[in-house]
């Protein structure tokens, strides 16, 4: 790393790491679903910058990433030997990659109000040739193909805001706003395995004591009622999505 000045710093690391081999949570029907699996390797590159300005009331960092993974694990597909049917199985793909950028900003434009926004973007592949079963269980080739749930953009904005109600008590206000684009629940990239993208506001209030002894809250999650799917998978034939919860 290397610190031009007090409020800055510019840095860039290489670092290697492991998952271990490991078995499938999954609700089996065969014990071929259940076959261990090998260890997943990870090399990560990774250059980016810190810096504080206007008196430290504004804080940017960024990031530029890329992975190279050996032997990644997700859940696919595997043949069971005694039907030929293919059935959900934790699998290995031997070469994958990600190549994105990160970025931050945290500002405090008075005292008491924070803001701030993280974006990530993310563009996943699989490398070279591998061959699996796509979201129906279809023989198939899914290289070049992004590596299933793995969305492209992830943008969220948050902002808090602290004041003095009245003697001995604050007050806090704050929200959460949050974007993630589509992806797929399946290799294939089939329309029905696709994943939509969706966007969450989350609100806040409390009322406390200056001391924090005692504070009463109340909050909202999905205020605006987003429908949408965290999964979406094949059960004997019949397409199930797994849909987010409403608004609570």
């Amino acid at each position: 790393k290397w610190n031009p000045g007090d409020d800055a710093m510019l840095y860039a690391n290489v670092s290697r790491g492991y998952k271990g081999g490991s078995y499938p949570l999954t609700g089996a029907s065969n014990y071929y679903q259940l076959r261990p699996i090998l260890q997943e390797t990870l090399r990560a590159y990774e250059a980016g910058f810190k810096t504080a300005l206007l008196d430290r009331r504004l804080q940017l960092s960024g990031a530029i990433f890329h992975y190279d993974y050996s032997d990644k694990q997700i859940r696919g597909k595997a043949i069971q030997p005694e039907t030929g049917a293919a059935v959900a199985a934790l699998v290995a793909i031997p070469k994958a990659r990600v190549t994105g950028a990160e970025f931050q900003a945290t500002a405090r434009p008075v005292d008491g109000l924070n803001l701030g926004v993280d974006a990530t973007y993310a563009d996943s592949r699989i490398k070279g040739r591998w061959t699996n079963y796509d979201f129906y269980g279809a023989l198939g080739e899914f290289g070049g193909e992004a590596i299933p749930y793995s969305a492209k953009w992830s943008v969220s904005g948050r902002t808090d805001y602290e004041f003095a109600a009245f003697n001995g008590w604050k007050g806090a206000l704050g929200a959460n706003l949050r974007y993630q684009s589509s992806s797929s629940a399946g290799l294939g990239e089939q329309a029905v395995s696709r994943l939509p993208a969706f966007t969450t506001l989350d609100v806040r209030a409390s009322l406390g004591t200056e001391d924090d002894r005692l504070s009463l809250a109340v909050w909202g999650r999905n205020v605006t009622n987003e429908y949408y799917w965290n999964n979406t998978i094949v059960i004997l034939g019949a397409i199930a999505r797994y849909a987010a919860p409403p608004a609570t």
